[in-house]
């Protein structure tokens, strides 16, 4: 089954965000499922505003048989709008509720947080 992976990602710490869609994206392969990771899909799509990253995203997501959402989704716009989008599809959506490890959100922008991991940016509209 071809499943998109929906999480948060703006304003967390990118080593954090990485973490957690490669640990996700590697259990879904484990269970043999083809899993869609969007940070690869705005990766190879050289997308650079938020805006750019959905547009990619919600082509790949349509095309996909079930989304799974990651905790923390509640506080990401993206992540709402990618839940709309597969409901009204008829996508089936599962979320996690486990956390294995709590994800913080911090201000945007590439600002560091307290302890002085680098926050992944919010790309902007242009």
């Amino acid at each position: 089954m071809k499943i998109y992976v929906s999480g948060p990602i703006t304003g967390l710490p990118v080593e954090e965000v990485e973490r957690a869609f490669s640990a996700a994206c590697e259990e879904l392969e484990e269970d043999g499922h083809d899993a869609v990771n969007p940070l690869d899909i705005c990766a190879r799509a050289n997308a650079k505003s938020w805006s750019a990253c959905m547009k990619v995203c919600l082509k790949e997501l349509l095309r996909c048989e079930m989304v799974l959402v990651l905790p923390g989704w509640e506080k990401s716009k993206g992540c709402a709008l990618e839940i709309i989008v597969a409901s009204s599809c008829g996508i089936h959506v599962v979320k996690v509720k486990k956390k294995t490890k709590p994800l913080k959100h911090k201000a945007p922008d590439g600002k560091k947080n307290k302890s002085g991991e680098k926050l992944a940016k919010r790309p902007r509209a242009r």
